[in-house]
Order: C-alpha cells, then structure tokens, then sequence
C-alpha cells in the first residue's frame, strides 16, 4: 500500500475515516483540492471526490497554511462521508456509493476545523476559526443532504481575562 500512497503527490495524509467494513478509505492530502478514495486492502485509488481548495489567510499574526482536505466523518452504516477543507466555511457531503458532492452544510463564519455529526445526521457542530465556542449546521434539510448554519454558541470572556491572556 505504501508504494501506491507515494504516488498521489497531494501532500501529507491528515484525518482520513474508513467505511465499515474496512474495504474503503477516504484520505484527505492537505495539499490537494479532493479526498482520494483508496481500496484499503491494496491501496490502489478507486475514485477522486473533489472540493474547493480553502484560502490561506491570516488573523492577527497567526497564519494558517496547508489550506486543503483536512478532517472526514464517516456515518454510523457506511454510506456518508463528511468531508471538511481547512479555511473553507462548508463541509461537504459525499454519498459512499457514487463518490459523488451530494450536499453541503452551511456557510460558516470561517473555516473550520474538527467537526462532529448527530448520529441521525440532522446536525454538525463545527469548530470554527479563531471562535471559542462551535457553529451548528443543518446536515439535512427535509429530504435534502445540506443546510445553512442555524446557531452560533460563543463564550463570552471577561474583560480581565482577556486582558490576562492578550485577547
């Protein structure tokens, strides 16, 4: 398997997820603008899902780079798969047997780091860029894949605490 991954050239692996039965993965190359769907058991690619490839930007001195595919969440039977790009305000939803974008979630205030899926697939909360506190989505809207962003929960912080940490 390690002879095949050398040769996607996306960048490094960060935050794959694999279906199930353990026979596919979904491996997100930071560098990159898709998430490879890699046949586990030889690593031979099966398919590319591509995305939109984030922006890099910078916020009070701290940049983030490495701006492409970052974390993925597979649902409860195999059949999902969330895909997240860093710096890009949506995450993705992919159907497992087409490899196809079938939907999308939100428009976020900024992009986005881990997130997590409602095990009945209503909602994801979404870490957010330079937010203390999560973004909730809408993962299904009816009997559609996708949504726009419903509720934002934000720790109010303390004039003297903020002043103690330089925020």
């Amino acid at each position: 398997m390690l002879k095949n991954f050398l040769t996607y050239n996306d960048g490094y692996a960060d935050s794959p997820a694999i279906t199930p039965d353990g026979k596919t993965l979904y491996l997100p190359l930071r560098d990159g603008d898709s998430w490879w769907v890699i046949d586990a058991a030889t690593g031979d690619p099966k398919a590319k899902i591509p995305v939109t490839h984030g922006k890099e930007y910078a916020a009070d001195d701290h940049p983030i780079l490495g701006v492409g595919p970052h974390n993925t969440w597979m649902n409860r039977d195999g059949t999902r798969v969330y895909l997240e790009v860093l710096t890009d305000p949506y995450v993705y939803i992919a159907d497992t047997r087409t490899n196809r974008v079938i939907g999308k979630v939100a428009r976020f205030s900024k992009g986005l780091r881990p997130i997590a899926v409602t095990d009945n697939e209503q909602y994801v909360f979404a870490n957010v860029d330079w937010l203390l506190g999560f973004e909730v989505g809408a993962a299904r809207t009816g009997d559609q894949w996708g949504g726009k962003m419903l509720y934002r929960v934000e720790a109010k912080i303390s004039d003297p605490t903020r002043k103690r940490f330089g925020w």
